[in-house]
Protein backbone atom coordinates (compact mmCIF):
# COMPACT_ATOMS: atom_id res chain seq x y z
CA UNK A 1 0.00 0.00 0.00
CA UNK A 2 1.21 3.29 -0.68
CA UNK A 3 1.48 6.64 0.80
CA UNK A 4 -1.10 7.64 -1.51
CA UNK A 5 -3.70 5.43 -0.53
CA UNK A 6 -3.23 5.71 2.55
CA UNK A 7 -3.59 9.55 2.69
CA UNK A 8 -6.82 9.42 0.27
CA UNK A 9 -8.85 6.28 2.59
CA UNK A 10 -7.94 8.37 5.60
CA UNK A 11 -9.71 11.72 3.85
CA UNK A 12 -12.61 9.47 3.22
CA UNK A 13 -15.21 10.97 1.01
CA UNK A 14 -16.81 14.62 1.53
CA UNK A 15 -20.97 15.10 1.39
CA UNK A 16 -22.48 18.43 0.77
CA UNK A 17 -24.22 19.53 3.95
CA UNK A 18 -27.63 20.22 3.45
CA UNK A 19 -28.20 23.91 4.78
CA UNK A 20 -31.93 24.67 3.77
CA UNK A 21 -33.01 23.92 7.37
CA UNK A 22 -31.00 27.17 8.39
CA UNK A 23 -32.00 29.12 5.77
CA UNK A 24 -35.86 28.67 7.25
CA UNK A 25 -34.88 28.87 10.51
CA UNK A 26 -32.81 31.95 9.84
CA UNK A 27 -36.15 33.26 7.97
CA UNK A 28 -38.51 32.35 10.45
CA UNK A 29 -36.25 34.57 13.10
CA UNK A 30 -36.16 37.68 10.62
CA UNK A 31 -39.99 37.40 10.18
CA UNK A 32 -40.71 36.89 13.98
CA UNK A 33 -38.43 39.68 14.52
CA UNK A 34 -40.15 41.96 12.17
CA UNK A 35 -43.47 41.08 13.51
CA UNK A 36 -42.23 41.75 17.44
CA UNK A 37 -40.39 44.95 16.54
CA UNK A 38 -43.68 46.64 14.78
CA UNK A 39 -45.16 46.13 18.04
CA UNK A 40 -42.73 47.69 20.49
CA UNK A 41 -42.73 51.27 21.39
CA UNK A 42 -39.47 51.70 23.39
CA UNK A 43 -36.08 50.48 23.58
CA UNK A 44 -37.00 48.19 26.33
CA UNK A 45 -39.94 46.78 24.32
CA UNK A 46 -36.96 46.56 21.36
CA UNK A 47 -34.77 44.25 23.30
CA UNK A 48 -38.11 42.24 24.79
CA UNK A 49 -38.86 42.06 20.88
CA UNK A 50 -35.38 40.61 20.59
CA UNK A 51 -35.80 38.25 23.02
CA UNK A 52 -39.32 37.05 21.96
CA UNK A 53 -38.34 36.38 18.18
CA UNK A 54 -35.41 33.64 19.90
CA UNK A 55 -38.23 31.64 22.00
CA UNK A 56 -41.09 32.47 19.08
CA UNK A 57 -41.39 28.36 18.87
CA UNK A 58 -41.51 27.64 22.49
CA UNK A 59 -44.87 30.00 22.45
CA UNK A 60 -45.91 28.45 19.79
CA UNK A 61 -45.39 25.02 21.34
CA UNK A 62 -46.69 25.70 24.31
CA UNK A 63 -49.78 27.16 22.34
CA UNK A 64 -50.29 24.02 20.38
CA UNK A 65 -49.80 21.34 23.96
CA UNK A 66 -52.88 23.92 25.44
CA UNK A 67 -54.99 23.18 22.18
CA UNK A 68 -54.63 19.25 22.27
CA UNK A 69 -54.51 18.17 25.60
CA UNK A 70 -56.18 20.59 27.25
Amino acid sequence: MSTNDTAQRRRGTVTPASGGLGFFGLLSFVGALVYFWGAATSVGGWFLAILQALVWPAYLVYGLLQVTLG
